[in-house]
């Protein structure tokens, strides 16, 4: 095993060079009191970790495998053997004196997003190609084990690994990264998303809604699924989803449509006026992971609370439903129907007390820590509402 010299651009040819842990840091963490050197006990590091959770090797790319004096940085990809070795988180960014080590942390059966990044990481900004430097783990094998990277090109993937890899310096230094989705119509919902929008800021909350029109909702259905999915790959966590009419429709096509590349997970889902089927299957969306807990608002009156009118193109879809009045039948500890008067429309007062609450508790109330509260929320939820609509009242007195 040997890595290349350079070429005239001053950097390796297209390819995976490559090289065990010591040629790499001899020939790329040179110097003394260099920004080259300093890498070399995170490296090493890095290493160990690798070998500590079974990976065989790791994969790198960017400025700092080129001729460059000072790199700005350094970009690996670990593969492990399965999800259960991925425990520290995938955007996790180690930084050493101003360097800094981009680590993307990914399962075996991964291999539609492993070859997406090694098609990106052979091209350099000016997608021109270049090379990569695999550093074997486990000296018995010399075959790199993504070698075969451009007989799974696609397009399509690729284009979205760019994406989802240039996003990925954008978020940085938070602990934990907290999504809130809201999915409404928008001229039912002008000005709601504004009111909001600082009441889950304050919270710590990245806060993105998404409206819709609801003039052609299968056209709207791919912005949504492209939003949705560029958020999940540009945040790196779950993401947790408030809901309301033929947004519910929407955010459930998606869980249920069929596609290659992977698909958002989702962290808590609340669930407005849904206008889902109450044959919807959860189940098999929590037990793939793809949904930890759901909340339907389930309407506690006899009146006719959907404002929206259904498109042609989808009132002959299974997805289509009543759930808002019927609930859904599948039963899960993580599927939680609560009775919500709907007698009118979602507002800021509303939302602040009783709804975004519930994200914040939702981890309480699936392991049925609080039962007193988990028996009593329909009561409580009622008091709220009422607590909102005086407080509503006041607040358009002094106006």
């Amino acid at each position: 095993m040997s890595i290349p010299q350079f070429n005239e651009r001053g950097t390796l040819n297209k390819g995976i060079h490559q090289c065990n842990s010591s040629e790499f840091i001899d020939r790329f963490c040179y110097g003394e009191k260099t920004i080259r050197s300093k890498y070399k006990e995170v490296l090493e590091q890095l290493f160990a970790f690798g070998l500590s959770r079974g990976a065989k090797s790791i994969i790198i790319g960017g400025s700092f495998i080129t001729s460059k004096e000072e790199p700005s940085d350094l970009d690996c990809m670990i593969v492990l053997p399965n999800e259960k070795c991925c425990t520290i988180r995938s955007n996790e960014l180690l930084c050493v004196e101003g360097c800094e080590i981009d680590v993307l942390v990914i399962a075996e059966s991964s291999k539609d997003s492993i070859y997406s990044f090694l098609n990106l990481f052979s091209k350099d900004k000016y997608d021109i190609e270049v090379g990569m430097v695999e550093i074997v783990l486990d000296e018995e094998k010399d075959k790199s084990t993504w070698n075969d990277y451009e007989d799974y090109y696609s397009l399509e993937n690729l284009l979205k690994a760019r994406d989802a890899y240039i996003n990925r310096h954008v978020i940085r230094g938070v602990k934990e990264s907290k999504v809130l989705v809201s999915i409404m119509n928008l001229n039912e919902y002008f000005l709601f998303n504004y009111e909001i929008s600082p009441v889950v800021s304050a919270a710590g909350w990245t806060f993105a809604p998404y409206v819709y029109t609801g003039k052609n909702i299968l056209n709207e259905y791919e912005q949504f699924s492209n939003w949705i999915t560029h958020l999940y790959y540009m945040y790196e966590t779950d993401i947790s989803v408030f809901a309301d009419g033929l947004g519910t429709f929407l955010l459930g096509k998606y869980l249920k449509d069929e596609v290659k590349f992977v698909k958002a997970s989702f962290d808590k889902i609340i669930l407005s006026k849904a206008v889902l089927s109450s044959d919807f299957d959860w189940v098999q969306e929590i037990e793939e992971r793809k949904v930890d807990l759901i909340i339907n608002l389930k309407d506690s009156s006899d009146k006719n609370i959907i404002s929206e009118k259904i498109p042609k193109e989808i009132k002959s879809s299974p997805l289509l439903g009543i759930a808002y009045k019927t609930g859904f039948k599948n039963g899960n500890s993580s599927i939680i129907e609560w009775n919500y008067n709907y007698a009118s429309c979602m507002d800021y007062f509303k939302f602040q007390n009783s709804i975004f609450p519930l994200y914040n508790m939702s981890s309480v109330i699936k392991e049925n820590i609080d039962n007193i509260f988990l028996e009593n929320m329909n009561e409580i939820m009622s008091k709220h509402i009422s607590l909102n609509e005086v407080t509503f009242n006041l607040y358009k007195e002094i106006k």
